[in-house]
C-alpha cells in the first residue's frame, strides 16, 4: 500500500469477513512528518467474486471516504493546469483544461468562463460548478457550449472561486479552433448520397409506366374472363 492507505491498519482483515454484517474496526496511523492540511482516503469493502457466467463475475463493493485532516494551518489555493482542448460534440462543443490543487484544502471552484475571439469580441459564456478537487491532485474542467466555435484562435478567460473559503484564481488561457475534418467529410458523404439520388432520377417514371402497363393488362384480362363466362 502507498500513500494514505499504508496509514490504515484493520483488527480483521477484510478479505475474511464472513457472509452477512459484522463490524470492521480500523485504526490511522498518521505519520509524524505528514503535511499539514486535508488528506483524501478511503475505505473499500467488497464481497468475494461470484461467477455469474463463463465471462462475467460478480460482486458487491462499498467505498467509504475518509478525509484526514493534520493540525498546521489549512491553506486554499487552485490554479489551470496544461492547455484547453476543444472538441465539436453531436450539440454544440466541449472545452476542457486542468485545475490544480495547489495548496493543503480540497477545494470545489466554481464561476463563469467566457470565451473571446481573436479580435477581442466575447462570442460566448457559460457555468462551471466542479466537484471537490483534492489535495495534491489535478481535475478537468469541462465547459459544454450550445453552438461549435468556428476556426479560429480564442482565449478562454475565468475567474473562479473556492464555494468553502476565500480562494480564486483568475487566468485567461490562449486556444485555437482548427477545422473539424470530421464534420467536413460528414457533408461531403451526404451531397454524394443526394448526388447519387438525382443521377437515379430518370427510374422513376419508367417504373411508374411500367406499373401502369400491368394494371391495363390485368383489367383486360379480367374484362375477357368475364366476357367468355358470359
Amino acid at each position: 500500500m502507498t500513500g494514505t492507505s499504508a496509514w490504515f491498519s484493520y483488527d480483521n482483515e477484510p478479505s475474511l469477513l464472513p457472509a452477512g454484517q459484522r463490524e470492521l474496526i480500523y485504526h490511522l496511523h498518521v505519520p509524524e512528518d505528514a503535511s499539514s492540511g486535508e488528506h483524501a482516503a478511503s475505505v473499500v469493502i467488497q464481497t468475494e467474486a461470484r461467477k455469474v457466467n463463463e465471462t462475467f463475475d460478480h460482486r458487491y463493493q462499498q467505498v467509504v471516504p475518509v478525509n484526514i485532516v493534520v493540525d498546521g494551518g489549512l491553506v486554499p489555493e487552485f490554479g489551470t493546469s496544461g492547455e484547453v482542448t476543444y472538441r465539436e460534440r453531436t450539440e454544440g462543443s466541449l472545452l476542457a483544461f486542468g485545475i490544480a490543487n495547489e495548496g493543503n484544502q480540497h477545494v470545489s471552484p466554481a464561476g463563469k468562463v467566457e470565451i473571446f475571439d481573436g479580435s477581442d469580441h466575447l462570442v460566448s459564456t457559460a457555468d462551471l460548478e466542479m466537484g471537490s478537487v483534492y489535495t495534491g491532485t489535478t481535475a478537468t474542467a469541462q465547459v459544454g457550449l450550445s453552438e461549435p466555435l468556428l476556426p479560429s484562435d480564442y482565449s478562454l478567460r475565468a475567474t473562479l472561486k473556492d464555494k468553502d473559503s476565500d480562494a480564486s484564481t483568475s487566468f485567461d488561457l490562449p486556444f485555437s479552433v482548427e477545422k473539424q475534418e470530421q464534420a467536413s467529410t460528414g457533408k461531403s458523404g451526404l451531397a454524394e448520397v443526394q448526388q447519387s439520388i438525382q443521377d437515379t432520377g430518370w427510374l422513376l417514371p419508367v417504373i411508374a409506366g411500367l406499373l401502369a402497363l400491368i394494371l391495363v393488362g390485368v383489367i383486360i384480362l379480367l374484362f375477357r374472363r368475364r366476357k367468355t363466362a358470359e
